[in-house]
């Protein structure tokens, strides 16, 4: 993330301002991110994004993260659900991110940010994203139907040739020509023969 650094320097003096007796007592005054972004004259998602960013500011000898002067160590909700749906844009359609991997995930890219699992389901259903067993259900029938619709209606894709087809798009994963067969039959897609036998009638 890119940000500015005039903004980054106020952000900076502001804390020092507020945490001035830091160096003497090692006590926090209270702050928050909605305290700085009204002094700095910036939106809270924008000083949320700074804080999760990792920048450093140095008090004294010792260089401490930005979001260790807050009393509130979160993530803005807009911050988390651009950081999700770009998460969930990469995932493997078979294999989705369940709540306990997104959690381990955004805990090694935000490690300064404290969330619990309960709050990482929250803030995904805020979003408007499904569990995983919804996504995989969604994504592989979605997948799937379009394959269908562009194959050559004289020689229809049969389960095998679409399993060949996923694995050439998404490497690695681990589904099989009986999962695809169920994920089509959830869609209500027909199998080979009998998308054959509508053409040959």
């Amino acid at each position: 993330m890119e940000h500015s650094k005039e903004t980054i320097a106020r952000i900076k003096k502001f804390i020092r301002s507020k945490q001035k007796n830091f160096l003497k007592t090692k006590e926090l005054a209270p702050l928050t991110q909605t305290e700085c972004a009204a002094h700095v004259g910036v939106n809270v998602s924008t000083v949320s994004r700074i804080l999760a960013s990792g920048i450093k500011i140095k008090f004294g000898r010792s260089e401490y993260p930005l979001s260790y002067f807050f009393s509130q160590r979160n993530i803005h909700p807009q911050v988390f659900n651009e950081w999700i749906h770009n998460v969930i844009k990469e995932e493997d359609p078979a294999n989705p991110f369940s709540d306990d991997r997104l959690l381990r995930r955004f805990k090694k890219e935000f490690p300064q940010i404290t969330l619990s699992l309960r709050t990482i389901k929250k803030y995904r259903m805020d979003a408007g994203i499904g569990s995983g067993d919804k996504r995989r259900i969604t994504k592989l029938v979605g997948w799937i139907s379009k394959k269908i619709e562009s194959e050559d209606p004289e020689n229809p894709l049969t389960d095998k040739l679409l399993i060949e087809l996923f694995h050439k798009e998404h490497p690695g994963s681990n589904i099989n020509d009986n999962k695809i067969a169920k994920f089509r039959k959830k869609g209500g897609i027909e199998g080979f023969y009998k998308r054959r036998k509508k053409i040959n009638r």
